[in-house]
């Protein structure tokens, strides 16, 4: 028989029952793996076939075997090398500059296309109190500032990594964000990621000071979304 199977929403295969129970025992193919083969109505979680499967037992005096890799194999093996601290560190300030930049050209675009009166407003002489009119304008525009910085950065994330598994900060420093197994980002774990980083920035950026003790060089959005950042070998 042969297996497909999906992580993250990643197929690969087809595999052979051996390879199949090999990915099995190391781990690759977990309870919440989605599993196919011929005579199977539709995708399945392992868990949920794992005893129709009775795949026969390893030889004796067998261990488990690498996660075999050949031309039938879309995944690699993963054996990741984790980006340090302050790799890391580099890589976030080049990000926050480059968004920065970004985003005060297209704030500034969009207050002066959707509130012109804006610029008016902000023209306070010293020691002059802005009236009730121009304190709305105001919070008003530095609302839609911050809205459109939103949208800026995820939209920075969800290009970069899913289309290359890195931002432009990670590129320049040789990084990568990946699942355990190594694979590419899915759209939604890459969503989750970008707001569990400002969980990360709160308290002095306490979360991404995780990253410095961790073994796993993991911050805390990394422990919430099941991320890891690694050396682009």
């Amino acid at each position: 028989m042969s297996w497909y199977y999906a992580n993250d929403g990643v197929r690969s295969g087809p595999v052979s029952d051996h390879e199949f129970q090999e990915l099995i025992q190391n781990g690759h193919v977990r309870e919440t793996t989605l599993v196919w083969t011929q005579g199977m109505g539709a995708w399945k979680p392992y868990s949920q076939v794992a005893e129709a499967i009775r795949l026969p037992p390893p030889l004796p005096g067998v261990g488990p075997s690498p996660i075999p890799v050949g031309p039938r194999l879309s995944q690699p093996a993963f054996a990741p090398v984790y980006g340090g601290f302050w790799l890391r560190v580099g890589a976030k300030l080049i990000d926050g500059f480059i968004l920065w930049f970004v985003g005060q050209i297209v704030g500034g675009i969009t207050v002066a296309l959707g509130m012109p009166n804006a610029l008016q407003a902000f023209a306070i002489q010293p020691g002059q109190a802005p009236d009730p009119e121009q304190m709305m304008i105001m919070f008003k525009a530095l609302g839609l500032v911050f809205v459109v910085s939103l949208v800026v950065g995820l939209t920075y994330d969800l290009v970069f990594l899913r289309l290359y598994s890195a931002t432009p900060g990670k590129m320049v420093l040789g990084l990568k964000v990946r699942t355990p197994q190594g694979e590419a980002l899915s759209i939604p774990r890459i969503i989750g990621r970008h707001f569990a980083q400002m969980l990360s920035g709160l308290v002095l950026g306490i979360g991404y000071l995780l990253a410095a003790f961790d073994d796993q060089k993991r911050a805390l959005h990394d422990h919430l979304c099941g991320t890891r950042v690694v050396k682009d070998k």
